[in-house]
């Protein structure tokens, strides 16, 4: 089992045209390991990021 961090996290289930080549390989991290563990810490600042950069986007 792997730890991910927000930015990992962010890559894997979001897909960011500029930046290609880190969601596949973040992506695969995930594949390869199967399991992984997300810190409470790193689901909050998900979240909060999340919902930024959705108000940014909406207005």
């Amino acid at each position: 089992m792997v730890s991910l961090d927000t930015n990992v996290l962010i890559r894997i289930l979001v897909d960011d045209p500029q930046a290609p080549i880190q969601t596949k390989q973040a992506r695969e991290i995930a594949k390869q390991h199967r399991q992984v563990y997300i810190t409470n810490v790193v689901q909050k600042v998900f979240d909060f990021a999340i919902i930024i950069i959705y108000f940014t986007l909406n207005g």
